[in-house]
């Protein structure tokens, strides 16, 4: 017999995931707004995701849990960019030039992400690792 909690437990991380999106879609925008992640409450996330409040605790403990969350698929890209510069062997001025290319492809649709985990690493040590 199929294991109903494991059902429940993948609709649980698609519904996380999701949720988790909506929510870094608003913290980039409020980010690149002008607003600071670190005086960003949960009821200005939550309203810009069009999400309840109730929904975010839900999913998340807090805003350094949902940072932590979308952090982790951002300084995975990052740092697959990365291995692209350290692995040119020789480099020149050409692959060099790719190779930092990628690197800022990779890091521009995460710069709001970025500086929020700037904001909130003087205090949250999780981020700050």
């Amino acid at each position: 017999m199929p294991s109903v909690s494991r059902k429940a437990s993948v609709r649980r991380a698609e519904r996380r995931a999701a949720t988790a999106q909506r929510l870094g879609e608003a913290t980039a925008r409020l980010v690149d707004a002008g607003h600071s992640f670190t005086t960003l409450s949960i009821d200005k996330l939550c309203k810009q995701a069009g999400l309840a409040r109730s929904t975010f605790y839900a999913h998340f403990a807090d805003k350094g849990e949902l940072l932590h969350y979308l952090l982790s698929d951002c300084l995975t890209e990052l740092h697959t960019a990365n291995q692209h510069w350290w692995s040119l062997n020789p480099p020149t001025r050409a692959t060099l030039r790719g190779a930092l290319r990628h690197i800022v492809e990779a890091y521009q649709p995460h710069r709001a992400l970025i500086a929020a985990a700037f904001d909130i690493a003087s205090y949250d040590p999780s981020i700050r690792e």
